[in-house]
């Protein structure tokens, strides 16, 4: 049987504590974050956005899983989102869409169209924490 070292040791436990440092609140669909952890979040299929709550500095993100496909691999094309589609498609917020199709945006606000020819386009209105996480109530 093989021991780690204690260099090897120290190095799993820092890599754990920032592991913890960061773990996510949660606010409604979204994780929360503080501001200063933005270097340290994950950013793979996750959109994120940043409000000022009660005077902290606070990061606002939402998740998603890939849909799966059906297409071969080597047909598949790869979107903003980090996701995947087959030709004729689009993703955003991991979810698939035909093109030549209108839907709201990953962010729950912004117009989205998968464009005939595999273009994207969307609005680029301002929005809130409420509306991005799916808020069912406006906080006071």
């Amino acid at each position: 049987m093989r021991c780690l070292s204690p260099w090897s040791i120290v190095a799993v436990s820092a890599a754990l504590a920032v592991v913890v440092s960061i773990t996510p609140d949660t606010y409604f669909e979204c994780e929360q974050y503080r501001g200063d952890q933005w270097d340290q979040i994950d950013k793979t299929n996750r959109e994120c956005m940043r409000e000022d709550v009660d005077g902290v500095d606070t990061m606002f993100c939402r998740h998603w899983e890939c849909a799966q496909l059906t297409c071969p691999e080597e047909k598949q094309l790869t979107w903003m989102d980090g996701c995947k589609s087959c030709p004729g498609f689009c993703s955003s917020g991991g979810t698939i869409y035909p093109e030549g199709s209108n839907f709201i945006c990953a962010d729950n606000t912004n117009y989205c169209s998968c464009m005939e020819g595999g273009g994207f386009a969307s609005t680029q209105m301002g929005f809130t924490r409420q509306k991005f996480c799916n808020a069912t109530i406006v906080d006071q």
